[in-house]
C-alpha cells in the first residue's frame, strides 16, 4: 500500500469514530501510520478493491487504453464530486495526463472517499504523536532519500560531512533544501506534553498499548481494540547502525534533537 503515504504533515490523522488526532513525522513510519489509519477507518476493504482493479489492467502490459480511460475518469468524477468548473478540469486533463501517464512511475491518488480523514487541530481528541529515534530517521534519510535525490551531488558527501551541513552552523544549499529540512526536522521543538502519547516506532506493540490506555481512561472512555500497526520496511530498525557515527555527529544530533530523546526515553519509561 505505497501509495497511502502520510503526506499529511502539518496536519493530523483523526478518523471519525475514534478520538485521536495522529500526528504523522517525516521517515517515521509514515506509510505503515498511513494504512494503519486506514484501518482505524474501516477503508481497507474498498482500497483493496481499487488495487485490484487498477491491478488488473496494468497486467494487460503495453499500450494500455483502458487504464488511461480508467484514470480519466477517475479524476474526472473527483473533479465533479468537488464541483471545480468545466474549464478546471479541461486545464488539468489538458496539462497533466499526458505527462502523467508518460511518467515511469505514474502514481494514481485514490477517492477522497477512501483516504483517511485528517483534521486541522485535533480539538477534543487524544495527541498521539509519531517518534523515530533522530539517529535512525537521519540515516534512513541520506541512505534512501538523499543521496537518490541528489545524484552526483551525493558522491563526494560523507555521512558526516552531511550530518555537518545539516545541523552544524555551515550551509550549503546545494546539499540540502527546504524538502530536505522537511523532512529531517526534529518532531519537538519544546519539551513534550504529558497529555501526548508517544508512539515509539520502535515499539509499535507497547505504543498501541499506551494509546488504547489513554483512551479507554477519562475524558475518552473508548475502550475498543485498535488494529496492530503494519510491519515497516525489513531493516528499518537497524537503519542507525548502518553508517559510521562520529563523536561530533552524536552531539550534533544530541543538541538538535534534544526534546526528542527527552519524549523517546519518557516512552521507553512507560513501556
Amino acid at each position: 500500500m505505497g501509495f497511502l503515504t502520510a503526506h499529511a504533515y502539518g496536519q493530523f490523522f483523526c478518523p471519525p469514530t475514534v478520538p485521536v488526532a495522529i500526528q504523522p513525522t517525516p521517515k517515521a513510519g509514515s506509510r505503515s501510520l498511513g494504512v494503519w489509519a486506514a484501518q482505524i477507518e474501516g477503508l481497507m476493504p474498498g482500497l483493496v478493491a481499487a488495487r485490484r482493479a487498477i491491478t488488473s489492467l496494468l497486467q494487460a502490459g503495453g499500450e494500455n487504453p483502458s487504464y488511461e480511460r480508467y484514470t480519466k475518469e477517475w479524476l474526472e468524477h473527483e473533479m465533479l464530486r468537488l464541483q471545480c468548473s468545466f474549464e478546471a478540469w479541461e486545464a488539468s486533463a489538458n496539462a497533466v495526463m499526458g505527462k502523467y501517464l508518460a511518467d515511469d512511475w505514474p502514481t494514481l491518488g485514490v477517492p477522497l472517499e477512501l483516504c483517511p480523514t485528517v483534521c486541522q487541530r485535533g480539538i477534543a481528541r487524544l495527541r498521539v504523536v509519531m517518534l523515530r529515534s533522530p539517529f535512525a530517521r537521519l540515516a534512513s534519510y541520506y541512505r534512501f532519500d538523499w543521496r537518490k535525490r541528489r545524484g552526483d551531488v551525493a558522491l563526494g558527501a560523507t555521512f558526516d560531512h552531511w550530518i555537518e551541513v545539516a545541523l552544524g552552523p555551515e550551509t550549503n544549499e546545494s546539499l540540502l533544501d527546504a524538502y530536505d529540512a522537511l523532512h529531517i526536522r526534529p518532531v519537538f521543538d519544546r519539551p513534550h506534553l504529558s497529555s501526548e502519547v508517544i508512539f515509539l516506532v520502535e515499539d509499535p506493540v507497547g505504543s498501541i498499548r499506551r494509546v488504547e490506555d489513554a483512551l479507554c481512561a477519562e475524558p475518552f472512555r473508548y475502550c475498543n481494540p485498535l488494529p496492530p500497526f503494519p510491519a515497516g520496511i525489513a531493516g528499518a530498525r537497524n537503519r542507525a547502525s548502518q553508517v559510521e557515527w562520529t563523536d561530533r555527529a552524536r552531539q550534533l544530533v544530541e543538541s538538535r534533537y534534544q526534546h526528542d530523546l527527552a519524549a523517546q526515553e519518557a516512552a521507553v519509561r512507560r513501556a
